[in-house]
């Protein structure tokens, strides 16, 4: 007579927190899952968000396969809880033809409110069941009841992408061709490296391409021939090495340059560089092993409702502002709506998200409130999970300065990068 399989079921509560969920889901693979959520947090498609994040980690479609189940409750009432816990496991059992004793219930009681949390565990109490805490930020979980037999803590391998971060706090990344700008990235990275190491000779001739570039930064292609003053040695190298065509009459310090840019070339030109500077050095963090993850020049909109202080586009970079960016940001031009935001180099270690912000160029206070809400859009998503860093290559203002402090890369520092920022994150 064969055996009938145990299945296990993995109640999951639903809260504005997503990863301990989703930790608990990849470490069980259950059979099926249950989630116990709220209107609240279903208007802001919280469950829809973990059960895209499971997909893309490939840990199969539950919707499609009749896995899923989901149960919404009062969030403050025991009652009513219980009441809709014992209905839903009543019509389940008899749809499925499961015999209680067949099911083992994985009870996840890290999120979702104290009194959902408390009915959960008094419910599942007399069902074959394990009770798990997911201690935040910590990747690993503990079993806490029954008290006799609590042990050791589990730990939990799974280590999110920055992607799958996002969109489990159900954000949609816009960009189309992010393996391109990768690449772009990469093949530019010794120059761009070099314009770190000279910044302070090339600083004149950077300010006057943003001058003559800056209002051209959404264009397909674009023909720069004009004059430049009194070049350096640096300026001329950097100017040859980017392919510009030279020439100045003899006896003159007025060089005429020529090149057509592409709309890529022009962003980096703008500002871009710096961008691509910090995505690199960011990658060999994660070719080391100390990040799980790196990406540069994020178009994010969020793909729920979510009630928000920063839904008003205030977020946004209009054509013209300084700091441009580069050809990463190409493909979700012409997208934007009120919920778009665009982030310089977003990354992941260990579950948590960090955000570095990236500014070549002096700023407005118009550029500083605009890269401040950025900053608490972020947090506002993920809470104080996020942790923001600014590299300058410029004195940032006194408003970026008291924000960022001690996060601050300046440009005496952008050299060791890579160094600085392990450091702040080890701290």
């Amino acid at each position: 007579m064969e055996i009938e399989a145990m299945s296990r079921v993995l109640v999951s509560l639903v809260s504005e927190q997503p990863i301990p969920n989703i930790l608990a889901i990849h470490h069980f693979k259950p059979d099926e899952l249950l989630f116990i959520s709220t209107q609240k947090m279903e208007a802001q498609g919280k469950t829809s968000s973990i059960l895209e994040t499971l997909k893309l980690l490939e840990l199969g479609d539950y919707q499609k396969d009749n896995k899923l189940h989901k149960i919404l409750v009062q969030e403050d009432s025991i009652l009513d809880c219980y009441q809709r816990l014992d209905k839903w496991i009543n019509e389940w059992i008899n749809k499925s033809g499961k015999g209680k004793e067949k099911v083992e219930f994985v009870v996840n009681l890290t999120c979702g409110t104290k009194i959902m949390s408390f009915a959960a565990y008094e419910f599942f109490r007399d069902y074959n069941n394990k009770m798990i805490y997911v201690p935040i930020p910590k990747n690993e979980f503990i079993v806490p009841f029954p008290k006799k037999s609590a042990g050791q803590p589990t730990a939990l391998d799974l280590r999110l992408k920055a992607i799958e971060y996002l969109t489990a706090y159900s954000l949609k990344v816009l960009n189309k061709k992010l393996d391109t700008c990768r690449q772009e990235a990469k093949e530019r990275k010794e120059l761009s490296k070099w314009m770190v190491e000279n910044y302070n000779q090339i600083e004149n001739l950077l300010r006057w391409l943003y001058s003559k570039l800056g209002n051209h930064r959404n264009k397909k292609n674009f023909e720069l021939t004009d004059t430049f003053d009194n070049p350096t040695q640096e300026e001329r190298e950097f100017l040859g090495r980017f392919g510009f065509s030279l020439s100045n009459e003899e006896g003159s310090q007025r060089l005429t340059i020529s090149k057509e840019l592409t709309k890529s070339q022009i962003r980096y030109l703008t500002g871009g560089w710096l961008e691509e500077y910090c995505f690199n050095s960011l990658l060999e963090l994660h070719e080391q092993g100390f990040i799980d993850d790196v990406q540069i020049g994020l178009h994010l909109e969020k793909s729920h409702e979510q009630e928000s202080d920063y839904d008003q586009g205030q977020l946004s970079r209009q054509p013209g502002q300084p700091e441009g960016k580069s050809g990463c940001r190409q493909a979700a031009e012409g997208q934007k709506s009120n919920n778009e935001n665009e982030y310089d180099c977003l990354f992941t270690k260990d579950n948590a998200l960090y955000f570095v912000e990236c500014k070549s160029l002096p700023q407005d206070k118009g550029e500083t409130k605009s890269t401040l809400y950025k900053i608490e859009a972020l947090q506002q998503n993920f809470g104080l999970k996020v942790k923001s860093f600014l590299a300058t290559a410029s004195p940032p203002s006194e408003d970026l300065a008291k924000r960022f402090k001690p996060e601050i890369i300046s440009r005496s520092e952008l050299g060791q990068l890579k160094e600085k920022i392990a450091q702040k994150i080890r701290a």
